[in-house]
């Protein structure tokens, strides 16, 4: 869900009070929080990393050698 909604434009900070609203109405048992959590943060990560060429990728190799 939190995927889609990013890919649909959504920013972070509505993401979050979606969130609110979610959890507010129901509250998941600890570990599958947890995941979630985590799942989350891995999305947002995701989002950060700038996409890196094959030529940009060749060169750092190229450049490590």
């Amino acid at each position: 869900m939190v995927r889609q909604l990013y890919r649909h434009g959504w920013e972070r900070q509505r993401i979050i009070e979606l969130f609110r609203v979610i959890d507010w109405l129901m509250r998941l048992p600890p570990e599958l929080e947890r995941r979630l959590l985590r799942e989350i943060h891995a999305i947002e990560e995701e989002r950060r990393m700038p996409y890196v060429t094959s030529a940009e990728r060749i060169g750092r190799e190229d450049g490590l050698k």
